[in-house]
């Protein structure tokens, strides 16, 4: 601000301009622009369009905000925009269907667990959970037949756990633990 730039927040872009941007009924001109956007995957179509190898994965679901859905990316590519390692996509293999999802197709990342046993779809471990991130943790759920595992620990985890995607269950501030436990 002190260098005359005018910031604004919660003011969607409706489209990219020579010289200006367009808000809901606002156009403002501007010699230059920077564009901060976030993601797409609360849009598994687009997901799956730029990262075609997901398309192996049985059951993938949405995460990120529900707002992550490209809006940014789709405003960049209608002025000619280049793109690059859009199929570069971190898949979390701790997560699971958010059960307060209606269409059952958003998850829920589940984080703060730190003695789980990962099991298969047979009943045998299978990895070193201390490797849970999308990497290795990935690589080695989608290894297994049928691409699913179970996630088993003691109940003194609760404590931990944070569910993160849906506010019900908490929010950056921490968790609920209404919600967890409802969960």
């Amino acid at each position: 601000r002190s260098l005359g730039v005018a910031i604004r927040t919660s003011a969607p872009v409706r489209a990219l301009e020579p010289g200006a941007v367009r808000l809901d009924g606002e156009r403002i001109e501007a010699a230059a622009v920077v564009v901060a956007t976030g993601g797409y995957v609360a849009d598994i179509a687009a997901v799956l369009e730029h990262a075609p190898q997901l398309r192996e994965i049985p059951r993938l679901l949405a995460g990120g905000a529900p707002t992550a859905l490209g809006s940014g990316h789709a405003l960049l590519a209608d002025v000619g925009a280049a793109f690059v390692h859009r199929d570069h996509v971190w898949v979390y293999p701790t997560g699971t269907p958010d059960p307060r999802d209606p269409a059952g197709t958003r998850g829920l990342g589940i984080r703060g667990v730190r003695t789980e046993l990962w099991l298969d779809r047979d009943g045998r471990r299978f990895h070193d959970e201390s490797e849970r991130g999308g990497g290795s943790g990935t690589r080695a759920l989608l290894g297994r037949p049928g691409a699913t595992a179970w996630s088993v620990f003691a109940a003194a985890e609760r404590e931990r756990v944070l569910l993160i995607d849906n506010e019900f269950y908490g929010t950056p501030a921490g968790p609920d633990p209404d919600g967890v436990a409802a969960f």
